[in-house]
């Protein structure tokens, strides 16, 4: 019974996130950002309507995040295929695993996207945004009014109570709550050496970025525990792991070749032959197909892979896995 009600929750929390994309991508009042009341509120940095400006082509995202800066995704559209993602899941899965309604809407959203010329986009989410639990969107465009109407459907879906803005700098669109957003262009904060380093050398075709300020590192370590629970299959001190961990970079690239890269940046060696030791156990513990995967660590530097081919045997047996307890 418990099982029932959890599936029709999420089911109807993706129908509403449906619904939020059909009328980004059908109504015309999503592509002009004078004319919904869900759009954001559109200003450059001299007040002026918002028009890209001529140098957006040589502006990098990754000097536009913050020194307080937690994690930030990063989407290559152009190597993002909605059609081939759902043949490929239906070839692992042995069954239709996703709705064609549900694959003609990613595709059509991924699609304006691309016709606003975005190439690829970043979601970032600082401490300071924590509390709220409000990402941003920074992502270079020549048509902010058509990723403005996009971004702010969406928006009001998910947080319907969170006043919203879409700010201009030097053709670069900044999407988030009035707050982040002011926060992100201003010009005291803007820059983070941490995240320009880790953008500078990609994994794959999509990143996942988590960098611990250092402020923020040594709170977490003046407030996690020394130990694991005893209950825990993998014993370790979080206190020092707070202290040995300086950044994680995850690459991914998504079907029909997935692909999983981990790239784990430590303080130095020492702490990186503690990362790994403890690595090497989660692994063990949490699967026996996973004994695919490969560790490999050069002074502080960690890197965790595993090969296309043994990547989708594993998502196959997981699927697997999956299905048969569900019966």
């Amino acid at each position: 019974m418990k099982t029932k009600l959890t599936t029709a929750i999420g089911l109807r929390k993706r129908f509403r996130l449906a619904t939020a994309g059909l009328l980004v991508l059908s109504s015309p009042l999503a592509l002009s950002s004078s004319h919904s009341t869900a759009t954001a509120q559109t200003v450059n940095e001299n007040g002026s309507s918002p028009t890209a400006a001529a140098d957006t082509k040589t502006t990098p995202i990754a000097s536009m995040h913050e020194p307080t800066t937690l994690a930030v995704v990063k989407i290559d559209l152009a190597s993002v295929d909605p059609t081939q993602i759902a043949q490929w899941a239906e070839k692992v899965s042995g069954k239709k695993s996703l709705p064609p309604a549900l694959v003609m809407l990613v595709d059509g959203f991924v699609n304006s996207l691309r016709n606003a010329s975005v190439k690829d986009l970043s979601i970032t989410m600082s401490t300071a945004d924590l509390m709220q639990g409000t990402p941003a969107v920074i992502a270079r465009t020549d048509n902010p009014a058509i990723l403005n109407g996009m971004l702010a459907m969406l928006w009001q879906q998910a947080f319907p109570d969170r006043p919203l803005t879409l700010k201009l700098v030097d053709g670069v669109a900044f999407f988030g709550s009035a707050e982040t957003v002011q926060r992100l262009t201003s010009e005291t904060n803007r820059g983070s050496d941490r995240f320009a380093l880790l953008q500078s050398h990609p994994l794959l075709d999509h990143q996942i970025m988590l960098s611990l300020p250092e402020e923020a590192r040594r709170d977490l370590a003046a407030v996690w525990p020394d130990r694991m629970p005893a209950a825990s299959p993998v014993q370790f001190s979080p206190r020092q792991m707070a202290s040995d961990l300086e950044s994680v970079q995850i690459g991914f690239r998504l079907p029909p070749q997935p692909g999983l890269d981990f790239s784990v940046q430590a303080v130095d060696a020492a702490a990186a032959g503690r990362i790994e030791t403890i690595t090497k156990a989660a692994i063990k513990s949490a699967s026996p197909y996973l004994d695919r995967v490969t560790i490999e660590s050069n002074g502080p530097a960690i890197r965790i892979s595993i090969s296309s081919e043994d990547l989708e045997a594993l998502i196959s047996q997981g699927i697997g896995i999956a299905i048969a307890r569900q019966k």
